[in-house]
């Protein structure tokens, strides 16, 4: 999760973003909280998802442990919502609604399992690294 308005965090953090043993709840909370007051323009923030592969087909020398590190991302770009709705998902799915619904709109906890899984920045990811793997051979 990256918002702008915290230039970028979470981020890497995102999981233990209201500490090492936080809840969803509680990083919900926290991050709704260093957000209070801000208008919907001002609480963008996106999904980001990154995938990589070690190529063992690209080692130099043959060491395996020495491949090209391939990637590929997905990203679900949004805005963070002013109080948690719905019960689908996990995580920051009840404050993150998608760019493509009006601000006020529904998060991704209230939509069903195949619209989440149409948009979703884990699965553009893997999309992506799925063709590339087949271009591959793999």
């Amino acid at each position: 999760m990256e918002v702008d308005a915290l230039d970028g965090r979470p981020g890497v953090e995102t999981r233990r973003f209201a500490g090492p043993n936080a809840t969803d709840d509680e990083n919900n909370a926290k991050l709704l909280a260093e957000l209070e007051g801000l208008a919907a323009a001002e609480r963008t923030a996106r999904y980001q998802c990154v995938l990589a592969f070690l190529d063992p087909t690209e080692a130099p020398g043959g060491d395996v442990s020495r491949g090209l590190v391939r990637q590929r991302m997905g990203t679900l770009e949004g805005r963070i919502a002013r109080k948690p709705k719905g019960k689908g998902g996990f995580g920051y799915d009840p404050i993150f609604e998608p760019a493509t619904e009006p601000p006020g709109g529904r998060t991704v906890a209230q939509m069903k399992p195949a619209e989440k899984n149409e948009i979703s920045h884990r699965g553009q990811a893997a999309l992506a690294m799925g063709d590339w793997l087949r271009t591959r051979g793999y």
